[in-house]
Parts: structure tokens; C-alpha cells; sequence
């Protein structure tokens, strides 16, 4: 048996605390295009039937950007937190 072990990365900080950005990816139904709708940070494949994608990106300390994990149905509960619900509108418009 194998095992595919994902090498540490040194993830750039807030204070003492290491990041990841979330970006949310959507298209409408029966488009090819995709949008970036929502981005946050949080302590491109192409998938035929998806409508949604939400990235988890980690940024080094030197700046180095990793796709940490692709989410098919991610969660938007970080998105609800923010004052300016635009994002969690333009979520909403794609999913029609």
C-alpha cells in the first residue's frame, strides 16, 4: 500500500495564528463561464455536473499560494458572518 503524504506548509500568519483563503467559484446553470463570487480568509479543475467550488487556498510566508483542498459542496457559514451580504447574494443569484 502507498500513501501520499502532503509535504508542511509554512503558512503566512495573522499575529501568531496560520491562514487559508477561502474563494468561492460559481457559474450559472448552462454556463461554461465561472466566477469568483465570494473570498474570505479563514482560521479550476473543470467538473461537468458543478455549479459551486470552493477553494481553500494557504499563502506561504514568502507569498507561495497552495490549493490546500477543492470542496464540490462547500460551506458558506463563514460568508454569513460578514456585514455586506452582496457575497452571500451573489451566491444565491447563481444557484437559480
Amino acid at each position: 500500500m502507498e500513501w501520499n503524504v502532503q509535504e508542511k506548509i509554512p503558512l503566512a500568519c495573522i499575529g501568531k495564528c496560520p491562514f487559508v483563503i477561502r474563494v468561492m467559484v460559481q457559474r450559472k446553470q448552462g454556463a461554461e463561464e465561472w466566477y469568483v463570487t465570494g473570498k474570505a480568509a479563514k482560521l479550476g479543475a473543470y467538473y461537468q455536473n458543478s455549479r459551486m467550488i470552493g477553494l481553500d487556498i494557504g499563502i506561504t510566508s514568502k507569498g507561495q499560494l497552495y490549493i490546500i483542498e477543492a470542496n464540490l459542496k462547500p460551506g458558506i457559514g463563514i460568508f454569513k458572518k460578514f456585514l455586506d451580504k452582496k457575497i452571500l447574494r451573489n451566491f444565491r443569484d447563481f444557484r437559480k
